[in-house]
């Protein structure tokens, strides 16, 4: 009961927050975008929707003091992201990724190796129990769901790491250091990279710019949700179906 009333508070403060920085239609079009995950988990028979507290789950681990609100990522402007303004290819990687709703999102999307990373114990259980449904009808998918925190996850050559995405799960201080570790993979393989944060809350990339600003940067307004998004390709033919 406490960590669903602490889920509640945070709502409602983000709420009005967006309400101040979004405006009414815009706040209303992200709200209204929440409602899309009951059809997508209807339909795919998993559990992804809802909100967690994880600092108050887990207070006694160390990263839940740095942890966000986990929330489930909105379906129609992540897949319409996905398919219609970047080219799906390579593997997805959701860092916090709470009941895995993003990494089901991608596999719809196209991709068929996923990773995602979950330090909250609880909540990593539930993706790996929603990834597993979505196996029983689309075996030829190949999911990982790791249960670590994000500063000490490493992309790998081998998975084919290509999209790192972040629904903002924790603070500015950790995503630098997430941030670093992207940079020195990239500078070790040269590989071509997609970089994609998201955050309705702030336009503020101060933390990240410093890690990625040789690579071409977009924005996407999607349905009232803004996603920034970094690639290593300077011609920028990753977003050539805009």
């Amino acid at each position: 009961m406490r960590t669903k009333l602490a889920s509640y508070k945070v709502v409602a403060g983000s709420f009005i927050q967006s309400l101040r920085i979004n405006g009414v239609w815009r706040t209303l079009l992200i709200v209204a975008g929440s409602f899309d995950g009951y059809a997508f988990d209807r339909r795919l028979r998993v559990r992804t929707t809802g909100i967690d507290a994880t600092s108050e789950i887990e207070p006694q681990n160390p990263a839940a003091s740095h942890a966000g609100l986990s929330q489930a990522s909105r379906v129609r402007p992540l897949m319409e992201l996905l398919q219609k303004r970047l080219n799906v290819g390579g593997g997805f990687v959701d860092f916090g990724c709470g009941r895995g709703r993003a990494m089901l999102i991608a596999a719809e999307a196209g991709f068929t190796t996923i990773s995602g990373i979950e330090f909250c114990e609880q909540i990593h259980q539930a993706a790996r129990d929603n990834c597993r449904r979505y196996l029983e009808f689309h075996p030829d998918h190949r999911f990982e769901v790791l249960h670590q925190d994000m500063v000490s996850f490493q992309p790998s050559v081998e998975r084919g790491d290509r999209f790192f995405y972040f629904f903002h799960p924790a603070d500015e201080k950790i995503l630098a250091q997430c941030a670093e570790n992207l940079r020195r993979f990239y500078e070790l393989h040269q590989r071509e990279m997609i970089i994609i944060y998201h955050n309705n809350l702030s336009r503020n990339l101060d933390f990240l710019k410093p890690f990625f600003n040789d690579f071409q940067r977009q924005e996407f307004l999607i349905r009232g949700n803004l996603f920034h998004v970094f690639t290593s390709d300077p011609t920028g033919r990753v977003t050539s179906k805009i």
